[in-house]
């Protein structure tokens, strides 16, 4: 049963299902699709937002890099998850930003930036 009233099979987006019923997801500002079992877990998150450790945010925290969804992924609702993004840890631990996984930005304090990675002393 839709908020509408309307029987019908899946749930709208920023919605959940749970028995016979569709509930809003906690964040109704950037979740497409959240957990039934606990609507303040995202699965899924609008197109302009990043998925996070279950939650949308619009850029990712640091030591994190947006990075596209590319597998086809269903929710526990059996609903298909398109292409979106989500937030990844960077590889180098010593890194503060990165917007690849193998490409620092900037370093964290008192580490020191070489071609990409972060270096306690410069080689050269």
């Amino acid at each position: 049963l839709l908020p509408n009233g309307r029987c019908e099979e899946g749930c709208p987006k920023g919605f959940t299902k749970n028995a016979d019923e569709c509930l809003p997801c906690t964040d109704t500002l950037g979740c497409d699709i959240c957990n039934s079992n606990n609507r303040d877990e995202c699965i899924s998150c609008r197109s302009d937002k990043a998925l996070h450790q279950g939650t949308c945010v619009s850029d990712c925290p640091d030591k994190f890099y947006k990075s596209v969804i590319k597998s086809i992924e269903y929710s526990p609702d059996g609903i298909l998850l398109p292409s979106k993004y989500q937030c990844l840890p960077c590889k180098d631990i010593n890194c503060k930003k990165c917007s690849s996984p193998d490409s620092c930005d900037v370093c964290d304090l008192g580490k020191l930036y070489e071609h990409g990675n972060c270096v306690d002393t410069c080689s050269k």
